[in-house]
């Protein structure tokens, strides 16, 4: 009897563990947090349209003071002929000239260039027509004329003769040319494309021609 007694105890004491064990206390309640106001949007930023820069443009011009030293020469001389144009393609063939009678030791190659010069330049003289031009042309033979003018490139400088009371200059006049580049930049100023203009100016070599000045 006191077996049963112990036992039954025993399966009381297991099945009061038993209940405890699923026992879970009670958490209280938390308060519920006050809900933050909603904040503003931020404003729209307006969208900047996209501005896409052109290409430079680049380009190139050539200049040079012709006309100004023909100007000057007209205000020196009554009347003024202008002979052969010594440009770069004659210069090349006046370098020759010079070339080969440096390695020949020979002036005959440029005296042969010069004459020819003096030729064009006398019959240019005889088409003027005017008053000036026809008294030179009748007073000066060829050779005289060859004389001046190879004393006027050997000195640099323009060689002058009277004949009856009329003044004769001649000599070169010494052009000078130019090479431009000109380049415009693109770039943004207040959302606008502007430009900047850049020149780049290079010298080109000069070019010669003969005058003949005449004056009273």
């Amino acid at each position: 009897m006191k077996n049963l007694w112990l036992l039954f105890i025993g399966i009381s004491l297991a099945a009061a563990n038993s209940a405890h064990a699923g026992w879970r206390p009670k958490r209280p309640s938390l308060p519920k947090r006050p809900s933050l106001p909603s904040l503003p949007k931020p404003p729209s930023v307006p969208k900047i349209p996209e501005v896409r820069l052109p290409d430079p443009r680049k380009w190139m011009e050539t200049s040079d003071n012709i006309a100004e030293k023909r100007q000057d020469l007209r205000r020196d001389f009554r009347a003024v002929i202008l002979g052969k144009h010594i440009d770069h393609v004659e210069y090349v063939k006046f370098g020759s000239a010079i070339a080969a009678s440096v390695a020949s030791e020979n002036p005959a190659p440029v005296l042969a260039y010069l004459k020819g010069l003096v030729l064009e330049t006398r019959q240019e003289l005889m088409r003027n027509g005017s008053r000036e031009a026809q008294v030179v042309a009748q007073s000066f033979t060829q050779e005289m004329l060859m004389k001046l003018v190879d004393a006027a490139h050997k000195g640099k400088r323009p060689q002058l003769y009277r004949f009856h009371g009329v003044k004769v200059v001649v000599g070169f006049v010494t052009y000078d040319h130019y090479k431009k580049i000109i380049t415009d930049y693109p770039y943004l100023k207040n959302g606008s494309v502007k430009w900047r203009h850049d020149v780049n100016r290079t010298e080109l070599p000069n070019t010669h021609q003969l005058y003949v000045g005449v004056d009273f």
